[in-house]
């Protein structure tokens, strides 16, 4: 099985995205990871964390619960024209 490959496009706005909103909210990793344990029992440790968001390679609900706890909601829109 061929690993997924994932483009630095990609991975940047993966990261700057989830990096950027965390910064909104005036959080750090560390905070996120609090937060996280507090609201679904789970404590990832930061660093991890923070791995995972700078590859790109990180779990789409794992993306919604840190959007949660920070106060945001994920939403899917179609595309103009679409």
């Amino acid at each position: 099985m061929e690993k997924f490959k994932i483009t630095e496009k990609a991975r940047n706005d993966i990261k700057n995205t989830i990096r950027g909103h965390i910064s909104l909210r005036g959080k750090t990793l560390k905070d996120v990871a609090l937060l996280l344990n507090k609201k679904y029992g789970r404590s990832p440790n930061p660093d991890s964390l923070a791995d995972r968001i700078r590859t790109g390679l990180i779990r789409h609900a794992e993306v919604l619960e840190i959007a949660d706890v920070l106060g945001y909601k994920i939403e899917w829109a179609e595309k103009d024209g679409k």
